[in-house]
């Protein structure tokens, strides 16, 4: 059964990333008029990797893969388990923000035709997203992450199955010139860690089964004071 919070958390997580996203383009766009010296994580067989827009599809399997777990009964049924699961993914999207503005770096990309559907979409991709938030990568953190969730919901199919697609998604980021090499595995390393820290003893703070209102608090410190004042 769905439930509000579920709605909600699913929702604030969303925007949340959307409004990273769009705040990290604004201002690294703004720093680099302003002479800001960004950082390459290029490497010389970043060179060697050919230009394939065809691969934007697979590129863009990741978004529809992204909301994987709200599919999964298990999550749905227990409330700590999806407030940890949303946790994870919080969890890497600040490691990573973070990353994109200490270290700002910026993808270089090829300068093309949209001849067929696949350059036009993925033109229309860069448009909008200028390539700033690379390392590490997204992409391939958040597959990675949604793998060890699948795992520890005892879907080890489906969890050999998201590793596959997320390696391919991973090799889509270096044809369509979304990724260097150098951010894959960072990627992997912070879908893993997120994971790992998500479902640890640390954060058995999400694990409260209800909080008491704090209607229902009140009334009991009033009656500790009318006691203690009669004493």
């Amino acid at each position: 059964m769905i439930k509000k919070e579920h709605i909600v958390i699913t929702i604030l997580t969303t925007v949340t990333l959307v409004f990273g996203f769009y705040a990290t383009d604004q201002y690294m766009a703004s720093q680099l008029l302003c002479g800001k010296h960004f950082w390459n994580p290029s490497v010389q067989w970043d060179q060697a990797i050919s230009f394939n827009p065809q691969w934007v599809w697979i590129y863009l399997l990741y978004f529809p893969l992204c909301f994987l777990p709200i599919t999964l009964k298990e999550i749905w049924k227990d409330k700590i388990a999806f407030r940890r699961t949303a946790a994870g993914f919080i969890l890497q999207f600040i490691f990573a923000f973070t990353i994109f503005w200490i270290f700002p770096s910026q993808m270089e990309r090829p300068i093309f035709s949209p001849l067929g559907v696949s350059s036009q979409v993925l033109l229309w991709f860069y448009k909008i997203d200028a390539g700033y938030n690379i390392f590490p990568s997204l992409h391939v953190a958040n597959i990675a992450y949604i793998a060890c969730v699948a795992w520890k919901f005892k879907r080890r199919s489906l969890s050999t199955a998201v590793w596959a697609l997320c390696f391919m998604i991973a090799a889509s980021t270096l044809f369509v010139k979304q990724h260097y090499l150098f951010d894959l595995p960072f990627g992997i390393v912070t879908g893993v860690l997120g994971y790992f820290i998500a479902f640890s003893k640390r954060m058995r703070f999400l694990d409260s089964r209800k909080a008491r209102p704090l209607i229902t608090i009140l009334p009991q410190l009033d009656r500790k004071k009318i006691l203690t004042a009669k004493a």
